[in-house]
Protein backbone atom coordinates (compact mmCIF):
# COMPACT_ATOMS: atom_id res chain seq x y z
CA UNK A 1 0.00 0.00 0.00
CA UNK A 2 2.42 2.35 1.00
CA UNK A 3 4.83 1.95 -2.26
CA UNK A 4 1.72 2.50 -4.52
CA UNK A 5 0.80 5.45 -2.62
CA UNK A 6 4.75 6.58 -3.13
CA UNK A 7 4.50 5.79 -6.60
CA UNK A 8 1.55 8.36 -7.34
CA UNK A 9 2.76 10.67 -5.51
CA UNK A 10 6.27 10.17 -7.42
CA UNK A 11 4.21 10.60 -10.95
CA UNK A 12 2.23 13.89 -9.42
CA UNK A 13 5.44 15.75 -8.62
CA UNK A 14 6.97 14.43 -12.01
CA UNK A 15 3.92 15.71 -13.61
CA UNK A 16 3.81 18.88 -11.60
CA UNK A 17 7.40 19.77 -12.47
CA UNK A 18 7.43 18.38 -16.66
CA UNK A 19 7.80 21.25 -18.94
CA UNK A 20 4.90 21.92 -20.59
CA UNK A 21 6.19 20.93 -23.99
CA UNK A 22 2.81 20.81 -25.61
CA UNK A 23 1.80 24.25 -25.01
CA UNK A 24 5.71 25.40 -26.05
CA UNK A 25 4.88 23.78 -29.12
CA UNK A 26 1.34 25.45 -29.47
CA UNK A 27 2.95 28.98 -28.82
CA UNK A 28 5.49 28.48 -31.31
CA UNK A 29 3.85 27.50 -34.10
CA UNK A 30 1.45 30.94 -33.51
CA UNK A 31 4.45 32.83 -33.80
CA UNK A 32 6.14 31.39 -36.48
CA UNK A 33 3.03 32.24 -37.91
CA UNK A 34 2.42 35.72 -37.08
CA UNK A 35 6.46 36.24 -37.73
CA UNK A 36 6.05 34.63 -41.43
CA UNK A 37 3.04 36.83 -41.86
CA UNK A 38 5.07 39.84 -40.74
CA UNK A 39 7.96 39.07 -43.19
CA UNK A 40 5.81 38.41 -46.08
CA UNK A 41 3.78 42.02 -45.59
CA UNK A 42 6.70 43.95 -45.34
CA UNK A 43 8.54 42.40 -48.17
CA UNK A 44 5.24 42.90 -50.15
CA UNK A 45 5.28 46.22 -49.45
CA UNK A 46 8.52 47.31 -49.82
CA UNK A 47 8.37 45.91 -53.27
CA UNK A 48 5.12 47.62 -53.95
CA UNK A 49 6.98 51.15 -52.91
CA UNK A 50 10.00 50.91 -54.36
CA UNK A 51 8.33 49.97 -58.13
CA UNK A 52 5.63 52.53 -57.52
CA UNK A 53 8.06 55.04 -56.30
CA UNK A 54 9.37 54.51 -60.62
CA UNK A 55 5.80 55.27 -61.72
CA UNK A 56 5.40 51.14 -62.12
CA UNK A 57 3.05 48.90 -61.13
CA UNK A 58 4.66 45.90 -58.87
CA UNK A 59 2.32 43.69 -60.37
CA UNK A 60 4.19 43.68 -63.71
CA UNK A 61 7.04 42.27 -61.71
CA UNK A 62 6.16 39.34 -59.41
CA UNK A 63 8.64 38.53 -56.96
CA UNK A 64 8.90 34.22 -55.79
CA UNK A 65 8.24 33.82 -52.38
CA UNK A 66 11.28 33.58 -51.13
CA UNK A 67 12.24 36.59 -52.48
CA UNK A 68 9.49 38.50 -50.74
CA UNK A 69 10.17 36.57 -47.27
CA UNK A 70 14.12 37.58 -47.45
CA UNK A 71 13.31 41.13 -48.39
CA UNK A 72 10.84 41.37 -45.60
CA UNK A 73 13.61 39.85 -43.06
CA UNK A 74 15.84 42.44 -44.36
CA UNK A 75 13.34 44.95 -43.49
CA UNK A 76 12.80 44.24 -40.09
CA UNK A 77 16.24 43.73 -39.05
CA UNK A 78 16.95 47.20 -40.43
CA UNK A 79 14.58 49.03 -38.76
CA UNK A 80 15.70 46.95 -35.58
CA UNK A 81 18.71 48.57 -36.26
CA UNK A 82 17.72 52.22 -36.60
CA UNK A 83 15.48 51.71 -33.23
CA UNK A 84 19.15 50.26 -31.59
CA UNK A 85 20.67 53.81 -33.38
CA UNK A 86 18.03 55.57 -31.98
CA UNK A 87 18.34 54.57 -28.29
CA UNK A 88 21.76 54.54 -28.63
CA UNK A 89 21.90 58.45 -29.55
CA UNK A 90 19.29 59.62 -27.67
CA UNK A 91 19.79 56.93 -24.30
CA UNK A 92 19.31 60.04 -21.62
CA UNK A 93 16.06 60.13 -22.60
CA UNK A 94 15.75 56.38 -21.77
CA UNK A 95 17.82 56.90 -18.89
CA UNK A 96 15.27 59.80 -17.36
CA UNK A 97 12.15 57.39 -17.93
CA UNK A 98 14.09 54.38 -15.81
CA UNK A 99 14.99 56.96 -12.86
CA UNK A 100 11.48 57.85 -12.73
CA UNK A 101 10.25 54.33 -12.25
CA UNK A 102 12.80 53.43 -9.74
CA UNK A 103 12.31 56.72 -7.66
CA UNK A 104 8.23 55.37 -7.78
CA UNK A 105 9.17 51.91 -7.02
CA UNK A 106 11.77 52.66 -4.13
CA UNK A 107 8.85 55.21 -2.81
CA UNK A 108 6.11 52.67 -2.71
CA UNK A 109 8.35 49.92 -1.06
CA UNK A 110 9.39 52.61 1.51
CA UNK A 111 5.89 53.52 2.06
CA UNK A 112 5.16 49.34 2.37
CA UNK A 113 7.94 48.88 4.76
CA UNK A 114 6.50 52.06 7.16
CA UNK A 115 3.02 50.71 7.06
CA UNK A 116 2.24 54.60 5.21
CA UNK A 117 -0.25 52.43 2.50
CA UNK A 118 -2.72 51.16 5.73
CA UNK A 119 -3.63 55.56 5.92
CA UNK A 120 -5.06 54.99 2.17
CA UNK A 121 -6.83 51.40 2.58
CA UNK A 122 -8.70 52.85 5.58
CA UNK A 123 -9.22 56.43 3.83
CA UNK A 124 -10.85 53.92 1.16
CA UNK A 125 -12.63 51.75 3.17
CA UNK A 126 -14.29 54.71 5.36
CA UNK A 127 -15.36 56.54 1.85
CA UNK A 128 -17.32 52.79 0.91
CA UNK A 129 -18.68 52.45 4.35
CA UNK A 130 -20.23 55.93 3.81
CA UNK A 131 -21.52 55.69 0.27
CA UNK A 132 -24.95 54.34 -0.69
CA UNK A 133 -25.07 50.76 -1.66
CA UNK A 134 -26.75 51.78 -4.65
CA UNK A 135 -24.33 54.01 -6.16
CA UNK A 136 -21.56 51.44 -5.06
CA UNK A 137 -23.69 49.26 -6.97
CA UNK A 138 -23.95 51.67 -10.43
CA UNK A 139 -20.14 52.92 -10.27
CA UNK A 140 -18.97 48.95 -10.34
CA UNK A 141 -21.56 48.28 -13.39
CA UNK A 142 -20.76 51.28 -15.18
CA UNK A 143 -17.08 51.02 -14.83
CA UNK A 144 -17.43 46.99 -15.61
CA UNK A 145 -19.33 47.52 -18.99
CA UNK A 146 -17.20 50.67 -19.58
CA UNK A 147 -14.05 47.93 -19.53
CA UNK A 148 -15.33 45.24 -21.32
CA UNK A 149 -16.67 48.04 -23.89
CA UNK A 150 -13.11 49.60 -24.05
CA UNK A 151 -11.85 46.46 -24.36
CA UNK A 152 -13.88 45.31 -27.31
CA UNK A 153 -12.93 48.95 -28.72
CA UNK A 154 -9.27 48.88 -28.70
CA UNK A 155 -7.82 45.26 -28.95
CA UNK A 156 -8.99 45.22 -32.94
CA UNK A 157 -7.04 48.39 -33.54
CA UNK A 158 -3.84 47.17 -31.14
CA UNK A 159 -4.35 43.95 -33.20
CA UNK A 160 -4.18 46.20 -36.77
CA UNK A 161 -1.57 48.37 -35.10
CA UNK A 162 0.56 45.49 -34.79
CA UNK A 163 -0.37 44.03 -38.69
CA UNK A 164 0.23 47.49 -39.68
CA UNK A 165 3.72 48.14 -38.52
CA UNK A 166 5.45 45.86 -40.85
CA UNK A 167 3.56 47.36 -43.95
CA UNK A 168 4.53 50.90 -42.59
CA UNK A 169 7.96 49.72 -42.50
CA UNK A 170 8.56 48.05 -45.51
CA UNK A 171 6.81 51.12 -47.70
CA UNK A 172 9.67 53.51 -45.72
CA UNK A 173 12.32 51.45 -46.63
CA UNK A 174 11.13 50.81 -50.19
CA UNK A 175 10.85 54.44 -51.00
CA UNK A 176 13.97 55.40 -49.20
CA UNK A 177 15.92 52.50 -51.06
CA UNK A 178 14.17 53.87 -54.16
CA UNK A 179 15.61 57.36 -53.53
CA UNK A 180 19.00 55.93 -53.21
CA UNK A 181 19.23 54.84 -56.16
CA UNK A 182 17.47 57.68 -58.26
CA UNK A 183 20.16 59.93 -56.55
CA UNK A 184 23.16 57.72 -57.42
CA UNK A 185 21.83 56.86 -60.66
CA UNK A 186 21.79 60.73 -61.59
CA UNK A 187 25.34 60.92 -60.72
CA UNK A 188 25.94 59.27 -63.90
CA UNK A 189 27.21 56.28 -66.06
CA UNK A 190 30.87 56.22 -64.77
CA UNK A 191 30.53 55.68 -60.50
CA UNK A 192 33.02 53.88 -58.70
CA UNK A 193 30.65 51.30 -57.19
CA UNK A 194 30.25 48.59 -59.80
CA UNK A 195 26.79 47.79 -59.33
CA UNK A 196 25.92 51.37 -59.70
CA UNK A 197 27.39 51.38 -63.37
CA UNK A 198 25.31 51.55 -66.38
CA UNK A 199 24.24 48.64 -68.76
CA UNK A 200 24.51 48.52 -72.53
CA UNK A 201 20.90 46.88 -73.28
CA UNK A 202 22.00 45.19 -77.55
CA UNK A 203 18.58 44.84 -79.20
CA UNK A 204 18.34 43.39 -82.63
CA UNK A 205 17.65 45.34 -85.31
CA UNK A 206 17.34 48.42 -82.94
CA UNK A 207 20.01 51.32 -81.50
CA UNK A 208 21.54 50.44 -78.44
CA UNK A 209 20.54 51.84 -74.97
CA UNK A 210 22.92 52.78 -72.27
CA UNK A 211 20.83 52.66 -68.52
CA UNK A 212 20.80 51.60 -65.14
CA UNK A 213 18.62 48.00 -64.51
CA UNK A 214 15.94 48.91 -61.92
CA UNK A 215 14.02 46.09 -62.07
CA UNK A 216 13.25 42.56 -64.31
CA UNK A 217 11.29 40.33 -64.43
CA UNK A 218 10.91 36.46 -66.69
CA UNK A 219 9.36 39.06 -69.76
CA UNK A 220 10.41 42.74 -69.16
CA UNK A 221 13.07 44.82 -67.91
CA UNK A 222 13.01 48.02 -66.53
CA UNK A 223 16.09 50.74 -67.58
CA UNK A 224 16.41 54.17 -66.13
CA UNK A 225 17.88 56.50 -69.17
CA UNK A 226 20.45 58.95 -67.30
CA UNK A 227 20.61 60.92 -70.35
CA UNK A 228 16.69 61.51 -70.90
CA UNK A 229 16.05 60.89 -67.45
CA UNK A 230 13.64 58.44 -68.11
CA UNK A 231 12.59 55.03 -67.48
CA UNK A 232 11.59 52.93 -70.09
CA UNK A 233 9.83 49.28 -70.09
CA UNK A 234 11.27 46.93 -73.11
CA UNK A 235 10.70 43.26 -73.53
CA UNK A 236 13.09 40.63 -72.00
CA UNK A 237 13.32 38.19 -75.45
CA UNK A 238 16.19 39.27 -77.47
CA UNK A 239 17.92 41.77 -75.11
CA UNK A 240 21.24 41.17 -74.77
CA UNK A 241 23.09 42.95 -71.40
CA UNK A 242 26.67 44.24 -71.64
CA UNK A 243 28.42 45.72 -68.69
CA UNK A 244 32.03 46.89 -68.82
CA UNK A 245 34.19 45.43 -65.21
CA UNK A 246 37.24 47.68 -64.11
Amino acid sequence: MGSAVDAQSLQGSEAATSFPWDALLKWSAFLISIGGLALHVAGSRYHEARIAAWGLDADLFPKPVEWVLMTGYYVMVGAIADAYLYLKTYWWRLAFWALCLAIACFVMVMLRLQQKDQLLKRAVGGWMKRCPHWMMALGLSTSYFAAVGLFILYVPLLFGTVLYLPSQLGKEAGDKVANAQLTQYSEGCETGVLKHRCIVFKRDGLPELKGFLVESSDSQLVVYLQGQKLVQVMKREGVELVMRVP
